[in-house]
């Protein structure tokens, strides 16, 4: 049975929940706290350094298998979260508050109907991501607020008296609609990792095709998380008409797809060039190969989000948007060590546009 948290948000608080019922952050409840800004923007660091990851170990050397060759392989790439990747500001919602002025004064002022942006005017909007820590707190400005309504009722012709008769009344009503809002908090990240299992085996014409899963694993907090993928690899070098050509040229393409949680899908593709050398004798063998490639992710995301409107009448807001990484280039060098027979130990860096990864593994395999 499908399990999804009732969480109640109000427009009146920029989309964030205020009960304080939410007392625990989880990945999809802190997205269904949020409408479709600030969830990109609470997102865009996972979608970046997350592709990064999963883009990564898609080889150990820098040749394919010779036909019917194959390896397993189990490896981890462990993604480095910049402190740059841990926070955003806060998207004020272009929505608006009515104070309910009317009944609070006994019809001396109206109702005033005031932007978001001045009832927080200079509050903090630097809050956290989801690599983040403690979410920020959106603080209301209430002097400024009862500044606009005094400015109001003055321009309207009463006197400075009669305002002190009513300047209490004005502050309780301020202070009781217009309410301080708890931000999501991150997970706290400064690394993580993307554990992985793999398969290749060698085809004819210099390729080799390679597979990799992750069976569906509840990560707590994080949701449940499996992810599958394919590529292929082409040797380049046999096509070079020079007899014993003293590297290995290969280009792959690979493609990847993840979910997380009920409402996250991840699209990865990779395309890359490598160049090296690979010395295999019975017993030992090792080898080192550099590499440069370019990164595509994208997530999709969908969820239900349930709304309680001022007036208390509850709806459901579907969110749902498509976000692309930053992608771009990335390079990197990788080697192998050959200690045993079939036995390959593998480790690698790669510097992409936003994150830097390394990926160790370990390989079972026949040339």
């Amino acid at each position: 049975m499908r399990y999804r948290k009732s969480i109640i948000i109000s427009v009146l608080a920029l989309g964030m929940v205020f009960s304080q019922a939410k007392a625990q952050a989880d990945l999809q409840a802190s997205l269904e706290s949020m409408l479709k800004s600030n969830a990109q923007l609470y997102l865009q660091p996972f979608v970046d350094g997350f592709g990064s990851g999963m883009n990564s170990g898609w080889y150990y050397k820098s040749g394919v298998h010779k036909f019917l060759g194959f390896d397993l392989s189990v490896k981890m790439a462990g993604i480095q979260i910049g402190d740059d990747q841990k926070t955003f500001d806060w998207v004020l919602a272009d929505n608006n508050l009515t104070l309910p002025l009317n009944s609070a004064t006994n019809g001396q002022i109206a109702d005033l109907t005031l932007p978001f942006s001045d009832l927080y005017l200079g509050t903090d909007t630097k809050t956290a991501t989801l690599f983040g820590d403690q979410g920020g707190v959106l603080e209301p400005n209430a002097p400024h607020v009862v500044d606009l309504i005094h400015t109001q009722f003055i321009n309207d012709g009463h006197s400075e008296a009669e305002w002190g008769y009513i300047e209490s009344n004005i502050q309780s009503t301020v202070a009781s609609n217009v309410q301080a809002v708890p931000l999501p908090n991150g997970f706290n990240l400064s690394a993580m990792p993307v554990p992985i299992v793999q398969a290749s085996i060698g085809l004819p014409m210099g390729t080799e095709l390679s597979a990799r899963f992750f069976p569906e694993q509840d990560l707590g907090d994080l949701g449940k998380f499996s992810f599958y993928g394919g590529g292929l690899r082409l040797n380049l070098d046999q096509f070079i008409p020079i007899p014993l050509f003293p590297v290995d040229i290969t280009a792959g393409a690979f493609y990847q797809q993840m979910k997380m949680g009920d409402i996250i899908t991840a699209t990865n593709m990779h395309y890359g060039l490598q160049v090296g050398k690979s010395i295999n004798l019975l017993i030992f063998g090792l080898g080192a190969y550099v590499d440069a490639g370019l990164d595509a992710t994208s997530i999709d995301v969908n969820y239900d989000a349930n709304i309680t409107a001022p007036d208390g009448t509850a709806s459901t807001t579907n969110v749902s948007f498509t976000l692309d990484g930053e992608g771009g280039p990335r390079y990197g060098a990788g080697l192998f060590i050959k200690p045993l027979p079939f036995i390959y130990i593998s480790a690698a860096y790669s510097q992409t546009s936003t994150n830097q990864v390394a990926t160790v593994g370990l390989n079972i395999g026949m040339r």
